[in-house]
């Protein structure tokens, strides 16, 4: 079994690979605020997961008074923020492939803000 943890920031839209040195069969991932990030939450949850066949993403945001909430299985990753009064996803990708040497994501929401952390295994 190979592991590997590493985390990115995805500041634009479209496809992205990521570099992990081996052909990966599961990944994990976490998303949470970079330093300087304008978000002034209570708490907040992203994380998500594809084993290459089916992903799953889930969001959980709380900002004191209000909670919000989000699963998606068309993403496998996925997070979620107020903005401009609104609870809106500002990051999301799916899945497109795992490649020899890593794996390949979509996203539709980008933004530098977050950090995305990745557990990749084989």
């Amino acid at each position: 079994m190979s592991a590997k943890v590493g985390s990115f920031t995805q500041a634009a839209i479209g496809t992205t690979t990521i570099a992990v040195g081996f052909q990966p069969s599961l990944l994990r991932f976490t998303i949470s605020q970079t330093a300087g990030a304008p978000e002034n939450a209570v708490a907040h949850l992203s994380t998500g997961f594809t084993d290459g066949t089916v992903q799953y993403a889930h969001s959980i945001y709380a900002n004191g008074n209000n909670a919000y909430t989000r699963i998606h299985d068309t993403f496998c990753l996925s997070h979620h923020a107020i903005v401009s009064n609104s609870f809106v996803r500002v990051l999301s990708a799916s899945f497109v492939a795992f490649t020899s040497n890593g794996f390949t994501l979509s996203f539709d929401r980008a933004s530098s803000a977050y950090l995305i952390t990745f557990e990749a295994f084989s």
